[in-house]
């Protein structure tokens, strides 16, 4: 938990002992989506074309950006959506703050010799919620939990790559520090 906890409006609304409405959910959605708007432009996010379907291939793979430009736009995507025991569905948040759902077939791949893969039957993009929620018959819960976990993975990411890079540092640290003593003929800059 956080030292010093700052008030937001998701915060207020969590102090009750109720439980929320589906507005209410809604209203969380928008405004931890704020929250993640704030940063998401400071981290690396892979495409939509990027995301593995159920057969172990990207959605790059079957589809054609020709036929689906939106497979280059960047987000965080949430997996599969199962129903009836086949994947028919994807979602998830683009960098500029919509929210897309994909919908899916099994078909196949005629540029691979026909090689089994999802196919995008359609890409609906809005920056509200409700409108993907509905769509995908998901409850907004869903699309705030996955936001915040979302930002926990991404920040446990990051630690671990400070970590990396502070011990690489302290390592080039040593190394110069060793390598001043050496004494020189020519100056190095």
């Amino acid at each position: 938990m956080p030292s010093e906890m700052k008030r937001t409006k998701g915060l207020e609304m969590l102090v009750r002992k109720e439980q929320l409405s589906q507005e209410e959910w809604i209203v969380m959605v928008r405004a931890r989506r704020d929250m993640v708007l704030s940063c998401i432009n400071k981290v690396s996010l892979k495409t939509l074309g990027d995301v593995q379907d159920s057969l172990n291939h990207t959605l790059g793979d079957g589809n054609s950006d020709k036929d689906w430009p939106n497979l280059a736009v960047q987000g965080l995507y949430d997996g599969l959506v199962i129903r009836n025991g086949k994947p028919n569905s994807i979602w998830g948040f683009t960098r500029s703050g919509e929210w897309v759902f994909v919908e899916l077939e099994t078909g196949r791949d005629s540029r691979s010799g026909g090689v089994p893969c999802e196919i995008i039957l359609s890409i609906t993009r809005s920056p509200d919620v409700s409108i993907i929620s509905e769509k995908a018959d998901i409850h907004p819960y869903h699309f705030w939990s996955f936001l915040g976990k979302m930002i926990r993975d991404m920040f446990e990411q990051r630690k671990k790559l400070y970590q990396d890079l502070l011990s690489l540092q302290e390592q080039i640290d040593i190394e110069d520090y060793v390598y001043s003593h050496i004494p020189m003929k020519y100056e190095v800059d």
